[in-house]
């Protein structure tokens, strides 16, 4: 129950953070507020345009369950949710799930440390090659791109997706089992955050970037 607390923090701000501008001026049709709201963020004076704002909304102020929304966007949403669903289930099929089944008959017999360690190497090689020549593959040979996207895939299912149910099973009295596999758990998601923020904070800044 404990993590109905983040959760609850999480609401409260977002209730009380501002809209985007987008949606106060366009859904709301207050030029003004999102004018201020915007002016806020950016630092800067932003002039209203309350007419033009109303006359958009006026073009767009159509119900969800409309035959505006279905040939405005709803075709397009149903569209685009098969296409992403078609691409992940092909990922899925090729890559992750052959890999659990790999672990499955490999693991009694190369052993759980060798598994575990080849499966980071395999990952790191593909995520390498993809990072360093992102723009060839991506231009010139994108069947080598999607190999080595689902052997990320293959090899993250093959090593630490699995061991990640595996070893807490194996190395945690009954007892305790669930409670220290939280704790595992709990301490890779914080462990992923801090490395993606890490991460991201020498990518966005300039001065450190040069």
């Amino acid at each position: 129950m404990t993590g109905a607390f983040p959760a609850a923090l999480t609401f409260y701000w977002r209730m009380r953070m501002p809209e985007t501008g987008r949606h106060t001026a366009l859904v709301q049709g207050n030029a003004k507020q999102a004018a201020m709201d915007m002016g806020r963020v950016l630092d800067m004076k932003i002039e209203e345009e309350q007419d033009k704002v109303m006359q958009f909304k006026a073009a767009n102020d159509y119900p969800l369950l409309s035959n505006e929304f279905d040939k405005r966007r709803g075709l397009h949403l149903i569209e685009e949710v098969y296409e992403t669903s078609r691409a992940m289930f092909i990922v899925a099929l090729i890559g992750a799930f052959p890999g659990y089944w790999f672990r499955v008959g490999l693991i009694e017999d190369i052993g759980r440390f060798t598994v575990q360690l080849l499966a980071f190497f395999m990952m790191s090689g593909c995520m390498l090659v993809m990072g360093i020549e992102y723009e060839y593959l991506k231009e010139h040979n994108k069947w080598l791109f999607k190999l080595l996207y689902g052997l990320t895939f293959f090899s993250a299912n093959f090593g630490p997706n699995s061991t990640t149910f595996v070893f807490p099973a194996e190395l945690f009295p009954t007892r305790m089992t669930s409670t220290r596999h939280a704790l595992g758990a709990a301490a890779g998601k914080a462990g992923a955050m801090i490395g993606a923020f890490v991460v991201q904070s020498y990518t966005l800044d300039g001065k450190r970037r040069k």
